[in-house]
């Protein structure tokens, strides 16, 4: 019981702290910038999930990573975990290219 308390708090840390480096943004772009279409871009809130924006003028589009996978904004794909990095959460027209 005790273990499962402190795992408990731990989460609430983690998330506390993850909520302050993202500043409440997932990442979703609004896809209002035509230079968003067909680009991906990193979920600032899940490492093994990606936005995409499909339709113009519609919010982007939640995709998941394979199993072991997780998104690198740097490549613009999903990765073995092994490889993948942690990256500062950013706007997502800052990330168009």
């Amino acid at each position: 019981m005790k273990f499962a308390i402190v795992l408990f708090v731990l989460g609430l840390f983690v998330v506390t702290i993850a909520a302050d480096y993202t500043h409440g943004h997932n990442g979703q772009s609004a896809c209002e910038d035509s230079r968003e279409y067909n680009q991906k871009f990193q979920n600032n809130n899940d490492p093994t999930k990606y936005w995409v924006c499909e339709e113009p003028n519609e919010p982007a589009v939640s995709h998941s990573c394979d199993d072991g996978t997780a998104y690198q904004q740097s490549v613009r794909n999903c990765i073995p975990w092994e490889h993948w990095k942690w990256t500062a959460p950013q706007d997502p027209i800052t990330m168009v290219m």
